[in-house]
């Protein structure tokens, strides 16, 4: 999760012009992404920031920040044992990343931007600059609910927070049509997700994911065994681009200490589910996490940890000596397991753990896997190392251009823990329901080009986490793919420059994808008839690409933009009946009604208005459409007009008796005052013929007005 927090926030600032370098003496502004959950991990984030206070006093104008939960967690405390920071910012916050570096460079010092608060709704970082070509990660559910003893995690991400669904299958559809081979659900508690606007759980997100984005892998992590059932099993089984490894964590095998901890299940009931997982996925990788040495575990409870290790037999464990964290419950408990002890025990767990591990890797000698290759071996030379579905390390010889691919690899042998084998055949994947990657060889690297006069700076970012000190590191010398670049361009907002470049790759290299960036350029700039010609293009040679039904969209949108209302709404409505249940539906309600909005025709403008708002409420067209409709006309139900004043008031006591809320307008007509009376003031044409039908109940006899 902080290798896509940190993703999110460069994806941030090359948005506002800034670029990434891989010299820390070169950078103008450097942050630092942190980890609160272990102890040691604080401690080496703030050893290696105090390291650059004399960076600091040679060049004051570097702007010096920490992100993420150690900054959420220590807050003011911070500043005092690092004077030299500029800012903090904690992981709910980083949309304000951008104006906290900007006010710094501005010469403000000790900026924070915390405790934004458990919203319902937090706004959406939408570029994410990701520093794989190949695998992708997605939150879906920030915070945790759960109030586990020795965990930080509710304290500096707050409480259970869900994406809608609709933006979860946006981001991952643009993955899909980038190329990616794997993508990651992430989530401190990550099958608590619940979509209420959908009704949607984590089981039915997985199963939408499955069904409508064409990425060959997908994972998830991390899952509670509280949430846990035979639904998530059997949805693992069931989809064959959901990969075949689950990560439980159990942390002890004692009911009492499970307790102590609040876990919130028992050892009995942890061991059922691993059984029925085994069952339901034979064959399916299964992963924990331990904590050994926690206040009052005794060594005959730490031997029930060990039993069940023994028992289920883990694939791969993360273990972890206990260390108190201030502010949770565990802190208050005096720590009564000496150092040495916990080192014992740790140690212990290690080598039970690493002779299972090589058991359990030695049964896939001879078989035939799915490997996704991922970098260069640093031991062997013109070999490879990439992951199997379950996630097990395995070494391969192939050619270059095969990095970042699915292959088929035959299984010839194990050294330690770690896979080697052969590629079989051409290397080609099976099953291959993804999009298809570009390979990494073909890309030009950049510099973000500039608006009017502002600098361009250079950022060098650091992610910490409690796995390990130092967890990625982005270089300047980032590749991009041709897409990427005309993609970069749309962001600068270049847009003559995207179109020629676009429509030139698309002689060169016919890709839908192409075809459809340079026909935004065309729109953009408003070119409709260019634009038109490059997606009518990619409609006729790619009728079967994801891109095409936002061709046909654009054409409509083109008609909508040149004034051409009549040919727009035709085509508007040809999609309409073809797309009920597709991801474009809400934006095809709302362009509806601006289209009979601009026709004079009022009445279906309000409809489609309204379709989007109750249909898709969490959508961003139902904001827009709400707009609309505050811009509109404000309906009311009229009860009677009366030249006499008095009767036209004594109608507004008998409606106000009868619970309505009404008033009287008073105006002239024809040169005689008129007195209406009037019930409400409503958004829409619907709620005023609900009103309606409840005034015509009582006897009164009404019309809707205007």
């Amino acid at each position: 999760m902080n290798v896509y927090d940190s993703e999110r926030v460069a994806g941030l600032l090359t948005q506002e012009g800034y670029e990434l370098t891989a010299k820390l003496n070169e950078a103008d502004v450097i942050l630092y992404n942190t980890c609160s959950v272990r102890e040691l991990a604080e401690h080496k984030a703030v050893s290696t920031i105090g390291t650059l206070a004399g960076l600091k006093r040679r060049r004051p104008e570097v702007v010096l920040g920490i992100i993420g939960c150690m900054a959420q967690n220590r807050r003011k405390e911070l500043f005092q044992q690092l004077p030299h920071v500029d800012l903090l910012c904690g992981p709910q916050n980083l949309v304000d990343v951008p104006r906290l570096i900007q006010r710094a460079r501005q010469g403000e010092r000790r900026l924070m931007a915390l405790d934004r608060g458990d919203y319902e709704v937090r706004e959406e970082i939408k570029t994410v600059r990701r520093e794989s070509q190949h695998k992708a990660w997605i939150t879906i559910i920030e915070g945790c609910n759960y109030a586990c003893s020795y965990c930080i995690v509710p304290r500096v991400r707050g409480k259970e927070i869900s994406r809608s669904s609709s933006a979860i299958l946006e981001e991952a559809k643009q993955l899909e049509e980038q190329g990616y081979q794997e993508l990651t659900l992430l989530g401190q508690t990550v099958n608590a997700y619940y979509d209420p606007a959908a009704k949607i759980d984590f089981v039915d997100l997985l199963a939408l994911l499955a069904n409508r984005v064409r990425i060959p892998w997908i994972r998830f992590m991390t899952s509670h065994p509280g949430k846990t059932d035979r639904r998530l099993f059997e949805a693992i089984r069931e989809y064959p681009n959901l990969c075949e490894h689950l990560h439980l964590p159990f942390q002890s095998g004692c009911d009492r200490i499970l307790k102590e901890m609040r876990r919130e299940y028992t050892r009995e009931k942890y061991l059922e589910l691993t059984r029925e997982y085994r069952q339901v996925v034979p064959g399916g990788t299964l992963t924990t996490d331990v904590i050994v040495g926690f206040p009052t575990e005794t060594e005959e409870e730490f031997q029930q940890t060990v039993s069940l290790m023994e028992e289920v037999e883990f694939d791969d464990a993360f273990l972890y000596k206990f260390s108190p964290r201030k502010g949770t419950l565990a802190a208050k408990v005096e720590d009564d397991i000496p150092r040495e002890i916990k080192e014992e025990r740790h140690q212990i767990l290690c080598r039970v753990q690493d002779r299972i591990k090589r058991k359990r890797v030695e049964r896939f000698v001879g078989t035939y896997q799915e490997v996704l290759l991922e970098t260069k071996s640093k031991k062997d030379e013109g070999c490879w190392v990439g992951r199997t579905r379950g996630y097990h390390k395995c070494v391969v010889q192939a050619n270059p251009d095969l990095l970042g691919r699915i292959v088929d690899v035959k299984i010839t042998g194990v050294e330690e823990d770690t896979l080697r084998g052969e590629i079989t055949g051409d290397g080609c994947q099976r099953n291959n329901v993804g999009a298809g990657l570009v390979p990494a060889q073909s890309s030009i690297s950049f510099r973000a080009p500039t608006r009017g006069a502002p600098t361009i700076l250079g950022i060098s970012f650091f992610v910490f986490c409690f796995l390990s000190s130092v967890f990625c590191f982005l270089s300047s010398a980032h590749a991009v793919t041709h897409q990427e670049s005309l993609e970069w361009l749309l962001l600068q907002e270049d847009y003559e420059t995207l179109a020629n470049r676009g429509e030139s790759l698309s002689r060169d290299y016919p890709q839908a994808e192409y075809f459809y960036l340079s026909g935004l350029g065309y729109l953009k700039e408003s070119q409709f008839d260019k634009a038109r010609g490059q997606w009518s293009e990619l409609v006729q040679h790619f009728p079967r690409s994801p891109q095409r039904v936002k061709a046909e969209i654009g054409v409509a949108d083109s008609y909508y933009l040149e004034g051409k209302n009549e040919e727009a709404l035709t085509r508007y409505l040809e999609l309409h009946k073809k797309e009920r249940k597709g991801e474009f539906h809400p934006y095809l309600l709302y362009r509806l009604g601006q289209c009979y909005q601009k026709t004079g025709n009022q009445q279906d403008s309000q409809w489609y208005f309204e379709q989007v708002q109750q249909r898709y409420p969490n959508s961003p067209e139902a904001r827009w459409a709400k707009t609309k409709l505050k811009e509109g006309t404000v309906f009311s139900v009229q009860v009677g007009a009366f030249s006499n004043r008095r009767n036209a008031y004594k109608m507004e006591r008998l409606l106000s008796e009868k619970g309505f809320r009404c008033y009287v307008v008073e105006s002239v007509d024809g040169g005689l005052p008129v007195y209406r009376v009037r019930v409400g003031k409503l958004a829409t044409q619907r709620e005023a013929q609900r009103l309606r039908a409840q005034l015509t109940e009582h006897g009164f006899s009404t019309k809707i007005f205007p």
